[in-house]
Parts: C-alpha cells; sequence; structure tokens
C-alpha cells in the first residue's frame, strides 16, 4: 500500500505539542454570556415553556477537560477515522467523498458514541473543554477592514513556517464573538491543532464585537455570506502574509452556517479577475438554511425557545447602547416574550437594511432573501453541510434534512446527516479524531496544490 499516511501522522504529532506548548501573551476575551448560553441550553425546563423568564443558572466556571484529540473509546480497525481518512482522500469525486464518510458514520455510529455526550449534553461538554488557544502565542486577533467601512473582527491561527497552506475561514454563530467560546474552542483545535492549515475564525454580525465595531443590526446569510467573500478576497490580495495562502476555504455553523451555505451560490456567481473561484470549498456546519423558519421552530420550541428568547433579549439590552440604526427599538417592554421573536428580529434587521440604502426592504422580503431556497441553485462549488438529526437548536429536516434532498443528485454538494452530535457537537458525540477527520478530508481533497497526489492504495 502507498500513501502519505505520514502527513495524518504529522498532524497527530502537532496537535499534541500545540495543545501544551503555548505561551502568554495578551488574553483573548472569554466571554461569560457565550459560556452561560451553552450551560443554559443544557437542560432547560420544559415547566417553565410559558413563564416570561427561565430560571437559567447562574454562571460557575464549569470543570474543564482536557483534549487530547483521541476518540472517545477503543475502536476496532474498521473504525478508525484514520482509515477512513485515507480512503475518502484517495476518492477523485465529490460524489465518492460523501459515499465513504456515509457509510463510515452507518457502520460505526454505536462504536464511535461508546462514552460519549449524547443530546443536549454535547453543549456542556463543549462548555467544558480546557483548550487555552487564548494563550497561544500563534494565535493573534485581527480586524479585517471591507471596502463598505465595516470591521470583522476575527482570530488569525497563523503557523510560524512560510509554506503556502490552506486559510480556512469559518464563521462562527449566533451571538458568537471572535473570542474564546466553546464552539470557537472546539473548532480551532480540529482546523489548526489537528489538521495542517492556517485559520481565521470571524465573528458573526450578532457577536458583541461585531456589533461595537459597527454599531448595526445585522442577521442572516444574505449579507454575512457577501461579507465572507468580501473578507475572502480582502486577504487573498490585500492581507500582507497572503503568499502564506496556497488556497481558501470558507465554513460557517449555524448561524454562520447560512453565510457559508450563501457563500457557496455566491462563489459561483462572483469570480475573481482569473474567472476562477475565490474558494475552493465550501463546509456549513449544524447551518441554518432557511432563517425565518428555523427562528419560528427555535422561539417555539419549549422550554428551550424560552431560554434562547431570554438570551436574546438580555443581548439586545446589552447591545442597544452600540447601535446607531435600530436603539430606539429595543427596550425592556419592546422586545418580546418567545412566540413573536422571529417577527421582532426581522423587523429590526429589515429597518437596518432600509436605514442603509435597502430602500423599500421590509420583514417578509428580508426573510424571502435569507431562505437558501429562493436562490433556486444547487452549488457547483464543492460543498459539504454537515448537521445532526438530534439538534433541536437548529431543526434538521427544515434545514439540512431539506437540503439532503434538494441536493441528492448534485455533482459537488452532499449532505453528511448524523444521527447524534446535538447542536454542533460533534466532538462529543463522536470523538476529536472523528470529528476533525471530517473537516481535515475536505479540505484536504480540494486543496489539489497542497496535496498534489491524493491519497492512493494500491
Amino acid at each position: 500500500m502507498k500513501t502519505k499516511a505520514y502527513i495524518i501522522g504529522s498532524i497527530t504529532i502537532l496537535a499534541s505539542l500545540q495543545l501544551y506548548t503555548s505561551h502568554a501573551q495578551a488574553k483573548i476575551a472569554e466571554p461569560k454570556f457565550e459560556n452561560e448560553l451553552f450551560l443554559d441550553l443544557e437542560n432547560p425546563n420544559p415547566e417553565e415553556a410559558d413563564s416570561e423568564e427561565p430560571n437559567v443558572k447562574s454562571f460557575t466556571e464549569p470543570a474543564t477537560k482536557i483534549p487530547d484529540g483521541t476518540n472517545n473509546s477503543d475502536l476496532p480497525p474498521s473504525c478508525d477515522p484514520r482509515r477512513i481518512e485515507e480512503l475518502a482522500l484517495s476518492k477523485k469525486t465529490t460524489v465518492e467523498y460523501f459515499s465513504v464518510m456515509k457509510d463510515f458514520f452507518k457502520r460505526c455510529d454505536a462504536d464511535l458514541k461508546t462514552n460519549s455526550a449524547a443530546g443536549q449534553d454535547v453543549l456542556s461538554d463543549q462548555a467544558k473543554v480546557g483548550y487555552d488557544f487564548n494563550d497561544s502565542p500563534l494565535i493573534k486577533e485581527i480586524k479585517v477592514p471591507l471596502k463598505s467601512g465595516r470591521i470583522v473582527p476575527g482570530l488569525l491561527a497563523l503557523r510560524l513556517d512560510t509554506t503556502p497552506r490552506p486559510l480556512v475561514i469559518l464563521k462562527c454563530g449566533v451571538f458568537c464573538s471572535a473570542s474564546s467560546n466553546p464552539a470557537n474552542r472546539n473548532y480551532m483545535m480540529h482546523l489548526f491543532d489537528q489538521s495542517p492549515f492556517n485559520v481565521l475564525i470571524l465573528a458573526n454580525q450578532t457577536g458583541s464585537d461585531y456589533i461595537e465595531a459597527n454599531h448595526v443590526m445585522s442577521l442572516g446569510g444574505w449579507q454575512e455570506g457577501q461579507e465572507a467573500m468580501e473578507v475572502g478576497q480582502w486577504m487573498k490580495s490585500k492581507w500582507s502574509l497572503r503568499s502564506r495562502i496556497s488556497s481558501l476555504h470558507l465554513m460557517g455553523m449555524s448561524l454562520g452556517g447560512n453565510a457559508a451555505i450563501f457563500g457557496a451560490a455566491y462563489n459561483d456567481k462572483y469570480k475573481i479577475e482569473t474567472g476562477s473561484r475565490l474558494y475552493n470549498s465550501v463546509t456549513a456546519i449544524c447551518p441554518v438554511v432557511s432563517l425565518g423558519a428555523t427562528l419560528d421552530h427555535l422561539y417555539n420550541y419549549p422550554a428551550i425557545g424560552l431560554v434562547f428568547a431570554y438570551k436574546t433579549r438580555q443581548h439586545l439590552l446589552n447591545m442597544r447602547q452600540h447601535l446607531n440604526d435600530v436603539p430606539d427599538m429595543i427596550s425592556t417592554w419592546k422586545v418580546p416574550l418567545p412566540p413573536l421573536m422571529p417577527n421582532y428580529l426581522g423587523w429590526l434587521a429589515a429597518t437596518s437594511l432600509e436605514k442603509r440604502g435597502f430602500t423599500g426592504m421590509h420583514r417578509e422580503l428580508f426573510y424571502f432573501n435569507n431562505d437558501f431556497w429562493n436562490l433556486k441553485t444547487i452549488p457547483q462549488t464543492p460543498t459539504l453541510v454537515w448537521a445532526s438529526k438530534d439538534d433541536n437548536i437548529v431543526n434538521y429536516e427544515i434545514n439540512a434534512g431539506r437540503a439532503e434532498g434538494y441536493f441528492n443528485d448534485a455533482k459537488y454538494a452532499g449532505v453528511l446527516g448524523l444521527n447524534s452530535g446535538g447542536h454542533c457537537g460533534f466532538s462529543s458525540a463522536y470523538g476529536s479524531q472523528a470529528s476533525a477527520a471530517v473537516l481535515r478530508s475536505f479540505v484536504l481533497s480540494n486543496s489539489p496544490e497542497f496535496l498534489p497526489t491524493r491519497y492512493t492504495t494500491q
């Protein structure tokens, strides 16, 4: 057998080295609000569904577990993620890649999930990951300036060597800032410590640092997908270290996944000067695909909808002082109870857009624009939609489940729909090694310049 297995071996060694050799520098923020959100959503009380405010937990620092990048339990050789990754990388088409990964998780679902967190427990499990990337000298805060005058806060993880590598640009989820929050910690580990990439994590437009920098109320992939295109163009043409980019890859999780899947459509439509696509691949992790339908389901979901509405209210009231567009629309008595929250958020976002020059924008049009299905397009950019069927934050059937049928005969796009993982918690459900293998192999399989010879077997 002839392979490039030494690459996987070096990745494993690199993971253990980088996880434990960080040095002190100025701390990247660890926001209390974002950590609380993960913990409060863990086990909401259904009896509180009709209350105005849930009995949310007072925040205490959770007990941490130090990740080692391995599996959650001993696995049979046929379910070793490293072997499956080698097989996936030997395939020549996106369709074949999906076939390998779907077969792997179908055969090995039970083995991979032994000793794993399940359901909403994955949220608290993610919050307990003691991965202090904010101490690493390889990870710095960055602010990406756009032509519109907006600033996109980010976290840039850059290796010391100057070898051109794939740069993964990841849009994080709702209320997510460019900080050491639970979701960012897990995916930074997979993409940087367990993979040979450089990584840029971008704040979501709903994140506190984004609002403080730009003073506007924005929401959804219709605009955030365009922003991801602008950031990629800036990194490739203006960034002082652009020579270190061998290819660009877009990812997004949760609400950031809405930006990613819209970004796949924009990536096909708006080519760069050479006539090629800006991004080599797109990965949407537990993504919002249809924004309006997702919010309707979420805020009307017993117990969880109440917690989410409470945290939304708290966030909006905290951010009101930083908004220049719609501060008059936010107050303790104007922010509604859960069932009316989707209409209210659409009203805020549409009003903000109209004030910024989108004449005639209204709530219904805003949600129409942020529904991917209304684009009536199937990505030609290699696109992975990765989601779990037990996600009760971003409903599977409304989003990835519908995409599964929509992309059924697609040549370059597909859905990896797993039984478990909760909301974006695949490492908690299936282990770090399997989760990293999915992300790493999809980027590598679409980075021929970095992996010129595919994994082959003889």
